[in-house]
């Protein structure tokens, strides 16, 4: 546990001094990469036990540092989410749903914290690449149709857009977004 502990409060001021120089350089919104600690690799127990309080300090300092703090797991996050939501962060992306992540986005708006934006969803890996556009449009409606009553969502891909993907849906998922997005 000391070793553990000394590791991991290194590593916190290094990450807070990072961030600060980030925030000074003007940075509006800073991405932090909470997906290392994720439902599959750790749970919400040990991240409970040892690593929340790191994290949140991390928060914290990048938050009064100025910028907003987007949280980034790209993978399993269903059983994380009450811890997530005592991070203290501004945003949470990316709402990875099977195979490549575990999220059930009815599960995310039932527990996830009203004043946290959520970020993704749209798996870019096999369904934005080989999907029809109107199987886009309307994956890209119904999931628009499901955040209405939340409001804080920006639609976005589960992580970069894949090679491979067709200029075409992209496109699709772009216009989608502008059509059915309106609240």
């Amino acid at each position: 546990p000391d070793f553990y502990n000394g590791i991991m409060e290194y590593f916190t001021q290094r990450q807070i001094a990072t961030c600060i120089q980030f925030a000074n350089a003007g940075a509006d919104v800073l991405t932090f990469e909470g997906n290392i600690a994720n439902g599959s690799m750790v749970g919400p127990n040990y991240f409970e036990t040892n690593i929340l309080a790191y994290e949140k300090r991390i928060i914290k300092a990048i938050q009064e540092s100025g910028p907003f703090v987007l949280y980034h797991n790209c993978g399993d996050t269903n059983a994380m989410f009450d811890v997530y939501n005592r991070l203290g962060l501004d945003a949470l992306e990316t709402l990875t749903e099977k195979p490549f992540g575990d999220t059930d986005i009815d599960h995310a708006l039932l527990v996830l914290n009203n004043n946290i934006t959520v970020i993704g969803n749209i798996d870019q890996i096999e369904f934005l690449r080989t999907a029809s556009r109107g199987e886009i449009r309307e994956r890209v409606k119904s999931l628009l149709e499901k955040f209405k009553t939340r409001r804080k969502f920006i639609l976005g891909t589960s992580d970069y857009i894949s090679e491979g993907t067709s200029y075409e849906n992209i496109k699709t998922f772009s216009d989608a977004g502008r059509e059915f997005g309106a609240f």
